[in-house]
Order: structure tokens, then C-alpha cells, then sequence
């Protein structure tokens, strides 16, 4: 799926980049770009980029990751998904998975911890020599789970009305801050930031992990203060916009279908596919016909011994002719091979190893009405729609948006 999305990010990313360039901007000292407002600061950026880059999360230049930081903040201001990601928060309470804040904070405060580690480290150990949980105080009344079972467990664990209010009123923790304010825990917030099974433990009475939670929410609250404290205001305001806006991306694109394989579980692709007419389809086919030909049979020599090494010897049990896909176990690993050279050996279930070598492939092409031509046509065909019209849109806010950005290498 990520390859999916890296050629959709090339392809748009080096023929949509020069709209960015038109006029004149001015950035301030150290930053690489600026998109309505928010500052990327270009040494942050490029520790974020090093990181993603070693950890698999993304393949390209530089260029290539400020130009998408400035893509996804446009889709968080123009596609109307920032409201809808404010709804979800406000629905938290229903969620299955979970809630957007908590994932995002998850992401941010994971972010800066390996971004600044020793620095991060340092700070935390002047601050709190005893540990965090030395700054905790504990203050969950002994009844609390025959409370929360006072509700009435669902599908979505839901708590009544009465116990929400109750469940806000009780205060598991309190964490005193580097500045002398303390930091309450509440056990509706520790409610709503557990995905269903956390809830479903907690209507058990589940203590462990609760404190495992509370021991975490104090440790995400003690990264933000550092990092809202410590760090450059741009660098922080970066890392915690860059985090919201490629959630708020991913959705934006999943909903358009353009984030899934052609073969997933897609609504937006299946929903567009099914409207493509048999003539596209039938010139799609003209173009790639080749890639719909089957092999129907095979010539191939094999050789059979009961150790490895015999089966270059005299003694080797060989043979040679055609075979279909329904000839067995030797016809499946001779239509495995791609080449003509002898496979490796392997061993079959009768305990023999084998060899086999084709030397001839006998194929039939399938006609552009065939259900598997239609089938992978569709899809093509509306992917690439659903694709240009991404495209497009993202080319419209470009075009409106005040965007100034440095002179970065895109392509290599």
C-alpha cells in the first residue's frame, strides 16, 4: 500500500510543484517552508524525514516530504476534514478503535521522545529525580469498578448518563507539573481514551491496566510540557501540526480510495469501477493486452533424487513432457518458475528432492470481455479517475493557498 501511495505522491509532487513557486516570499531564518501560516522549520523537518526514511515510512527526497507536509496541510484546511475529525473527538465516547485524540497525541508525544531522547532524557531526570510516578498521586475511591458496572455493558460499552457524570467527578490521579500546577486524571477521561476492550476491562474491574494507563497519560503529559516549555515554539507547533495533518490526510485519502490497493477492501474504487463502460474497458485492453497472458501448459525436464547432491548424478531418477496445472505436485512447481534455468532443489511430500527446468511455455490470451480482464480493467481505469481528480483539487487549493517554499531538490 505504501508504494500505491508513493507513486500517486511522485507523480503529483513533480507535476504540480512549479505552481508553487510563483511570486515572491520572504521566509524567516531557518525555515524551509511556510503553507497559510504554519512555518516548517527546515532542521526539525529533516530530522523527522531522516527518521521516517530509516524506519520505512516513506521513500523519496527531501524535497519530495516538505512538499507533502505542505499537501497535507492544505487537505486539513480545505477538505472539510478538520471539522469532521472535531466531530469524531466529540463522539469518542462511541468509538470502537481509539478516539482521534488519543491517537494523535500517542503520535506526538512519541514523536518528540525520539526526536529529542537525551535532551528529553536530562530534562525529565532533573525535573523528576524520584521518576514520574513519584509526582502521581493516586486517589481512585475503592468502589470505583461497581460504579462504572452500574452501566450497562453494550457492543460499545457505553456508560448511562448518571455514571458519566459520576465517572467525571472522580479524580485518579493528580500529577504535579514543573511549574507547581498539578495535572488531574479523571475516570471518565481514562474511560474514553480506551478503545473497547480497555473498556469492557474496566466495567471488570481491570486495576493493572488502569495504572498501566495512568502511568502512560503521565508520561505523554510531562513530553508536551517539556516540549511546549523547552523546544522552539515553530519547532513544537510543527511537530503537533504535521502529526494532526497527515491523520487528517490519510482519512481524507482513504475516504477517496486512493490509500488501498486496487485489490482491498475499497467503497470509493468498487463504487467507481462499477461505472466504467465496456468501451474503456475494451481500450484499456488494446494497451495491456499482453498482461492477460495464461499459461496453460508447460515442457519441462525434471530430475529426482533422494538427497540434494544426488541429483546431478547418474543415478537421478529424470524425465521430460508437458504439464498442465492439474498435473499435481510437480506441474505446481513448474509453473512457479519464471526462467529456464533448473530450479532449486526441493523436496516433495514423498520425501524425494526435485528439480525441474521449463523449457517452453504453451499461453492463451484472454479476450477483453473475460470476467478477470473486466475485473482488473475497472479497477485500473477508476483508480486513475479517482487519481486525476485527487489531483486536481490539490491543484485548486495550491493555487489559492499562500504557500512560499525554498528551492528544494523534488526528483533523484
Amino acid at each position: 500500500m505504501r508504494t500505491v501511495w508513493f507513486g500517486l505522491v511522485l507523480s503529483s509532487l513533480l507535476l504540480l510543484a512549479p505552481a508553487w513557486s510563483r511570486g515572491q516570499c520572504m521566509l524567516p531564518p531557518g525555515a524551509v517552508a511556510e503553507a497559510e501560516g504554519w512555518l516548517i522549520p527546515e532542521a526539525i523537518a529533516r530530522e523527522v524525514f531522516r527518521r521516517y526514511k530509516a524506519e520505512g515510512q516513506y521513500e523519496g527526497t527531501f524535497g519530495m516530504f516538505v512538499n507533502e507536509l505542505i499537501d497535507n496541510h492544505l487537505i486539513q484546511i480545505y477538505s472539510g476534514h478538520a471539522l469532521q475529525k472535531r466531530m469524531e473527538e466529540v463522539d469518542r465516547d462511541s468509538a470502537v478503535g481509539f478516539a482521534t485524540e488519543v491517537n494523535l497525541r500517542r503520535q506526538r508525544t512519541g514523536l518528540l521522545s525520539a526526536l529529542y531522547p537525551e535532551a528529553l532524557s536530562a530534562w525529565m531526570h532533573r525535573q523528576y529525580p524520584d521518576g514520574i510516578d513519584g509526582a502521581l498521586t493516586r486517589a481512585l475511591p475503592a468502589d470505583w469498578s461497581r460504579h462504572l458496572r452500574a452501566a450497562r455493558p453494550s457492543l460499545e460499552a457505553r456508560l448511562s448518563l448518571e455514571t458519566v457524570d459520576w465517572a467525571r467527578s472522580v479524580i485518579v490521579a493528580e500529577l504535579a507539573l514543573p511549574d507547581g500546577k498539578t495535572s488531574a486524571l479523571s475516570l471518565f477521561q481514562a474511560w474514553v481514551d480506551q478503545n473497547i476492550q480497555g473498556r469492557l476491562a474496566l466495567l471488570q474491574g481491570d486495576e493493572v491496566l488502569l495504572r498501566h494507563y495512568t502511568e502512560r497519560w503521565a508520561l505523554e503529559r510531562v513530553i508536551d510540557f517539556w516540549g511546549k516549555q523547552t523546544l522552539p515554539k515553530a519547532d513544537y507547533a510543527f511537530v503537533a501540526v504535521m502529526v494532526s495533518d497527515r491523520h487528517v490526510a490519510q482519512r481524507y485519502r482513504n475516504q477517496l480510495g486512493l490509500n488501498l490497493g486496487l485489490h482491498d477492501d475499497n467503497p470509493a474504487l468498487q463504487a467507481a469501477a462499477g461505472k466504467v463502460k465496456p468501451e474503456a474497458i475494451r481500450d484499456w485492453y488494446a494497451q495491456h493486452a499482453d498482461q492477460f497472458d495464461i499459461i496453460q501448459r508447460v515442457r519441462a525436464q525434471w530430475r529426482m533424487a533422494g538427497q540434494p547432491e544426488g541429483l546431478a548424478g547418474e543415478k537421478a531418477e529424470r524425465g521430460s513432457g508437458w504439464l498442465a496445472r492439474k498435473d499435481g505436485w510437480l506441474a505446481m512447481l513448474a509453473f512457479a518458475q519464471t526462467g529456464t534455468d533448473w530450479s532449486r532443489p526441493v523436496r516433495q511430500p514423498d520425501g524425494r528432492w526435485v528439480q525441474v527446468r521449463v523449457t517452453e511455455r504453451a499461453t492463451k490470451r484472454l479476450d477483453w470481455q473475460d470476467e478477470t480482464v473486466r475485473y482488473e480493467a475497472s479497477r485500473a481505469i477508476a483508480w486513475n479517475y479517482l487519481r486525476s481528480t485527487y489531483l486536481a483539487q490539490l491543484e485548486g487549493w495550491r493555487a489559492k493557498a499562500r504557500i512560499c517554499r525554498a528551492s528544494l531538490k523534488v526528483a533523484g
